[in-house]
Order: C-alpha cells, then structure tokens, then sequence
C-alpha cells in the first residue's frame, strides 16, 4: 500500500483502489486531522496519548524538537488491521491506538511541548496535527507522594533520597500518622515501567506505648 502525500494538507490518496458498495468510496482521502491525536494526562507525570488507526504499518509517537521528530515510542497496531490491502470510507476507520508515556524529567510549570503521531507505510509518512503540552495546565500529571497515613504536621518530605542508579527512593515524615508507632517513617519507592510504586513503609521498632 502507498500512500501520495498532498501538500499542505498532508492527504494520503488512493488507499481504495475499488468500491464493492456504497459504504466504500474510490480514492478516500486521509488527513493528518483524520488521525484525531488527543492526550490527557494521569499521576504520577504520565501522559495518555490516542489516535485513530487508519491502517498504517506502524506510528510513531514524536516530540518536536527544532522541526524534527524527537522519536519516543514506535507501536505496532494489531496485525489485522495494520496490513489491510484496503480501507473502506472514512466512517469506518473506528479503531483506537493508545500509548502512555512516562515523562523521566524534571518539569517546570512554564514548560511546554509539541507531540505528534507519525503513521508510516513502505517509506511514506503522514504527521498527526500537533498537539501542545503546557504542563501548568495540566495539574493531574504532577503527582502527590503522601506518607500512609497523611495528618497535620506530620512533615512528609522532611529527607528524599535516591540511590545511585536512580530506581529506588526513600521519603521521611518525621510523624507517623499511625498513634502506634514511635516517631517517624520513611516510605520506599521503586521506579518501574509505570513509575514510582511504594514498596515498603520503615517505622521504629520501638511501640508508641513503650516507655
């Protein structure tokens, strides 16, 4: 399958060589608004792409970076639909394709990116509109760490550590939120492929009703 590009407006022609019936139109156009690319964004720093498959062999999720694609992800959409010979009307291009990525870096409020998706098929490209990411509008990427029990004056946050390698990372509160424990405790997290999961809570061994 080849897709012709049609400039400005980034059209992909002849994707249906012929028309069997009326739901089918002959020379369907495809554009880069047809790939409908949105975000939203979910704790801790991640972000919810989706975009709608219109048959390419494989998309690529771009960040802009000086008019280039800064490339974060490629996927793949199911075999089923990525080698179709042929697409119907446009009405029929329903499927959705989803990628969550995770932001590793540090963010400021006035900080801002370009994202598109890049479809491709044997060598030919058609780019998403882009989409801008003002990360002060969107408080819900921006993630709370809050001790396991969260009361007043606890002072969460008192000592942060993280380990060489940067996958592990331990937070103080100076106050148990829990009346059985004697002082403080230091929440671990480790940092996998969905970002920092609690994996223990340290507390003194030493019970708040000890003398």
């Amino acid at each position: 399958m080849m897709w012709n590009k049609w400039f400005p407006a980034l059209a992909l022609v002849s994707l249906v060589s012929a028309c069997d019936n009326n739901s089918c139109i002959s020379g369907t156009e495809i554009t880069a608004a047809d790939l409908s690319l949105s975000v939203t964004g979910s704790p801790t720093k991640m972000l919810n792409f989706s975009w709608r498959d219109v048959g390419a062999d494989d998309y690529v999720l771009c960040k802009d970076n000086a008019g280039t694609c800064e490339e974060i992800a490629v996927i793949v959409p199911p075999a089923t639909l990525a080698n179709q010979a042929a697409l119907s009307a446009k009405s029929a291009l329903s499927s959705t394709l989803t990628y969550t990525y995770y932001l590793d870096t540090l963010i400021q409020p006035e900080d801002d990116d370009l994202f598109y998706i890049r479809a491709r098929t044997e060598g030919e490209n058609l780019d998403s509109e882009t989409v801008l990411i003002t990360y002060k509008s969107f408080e819900t990427i921006v993630g709370q760490y809050e001790p396991q029990i969260p009361t007043i004056g606890q002072n969460h946050g008192h000592a942060i550590a993280v380990s060489g390698d940067g996958l592990t990372m331990a937070i103080s509160t100076l106050v148990s939120g829990d009346s059985n424990v004697n002082g403080g405790e230091v929440t671990v997290y480790n940092r996998g492929n969905d970002g920092w999961e609690k994996q223990a809570v340290l507390t003194s061994s030493v019970a708040a009703s000890d003398p």
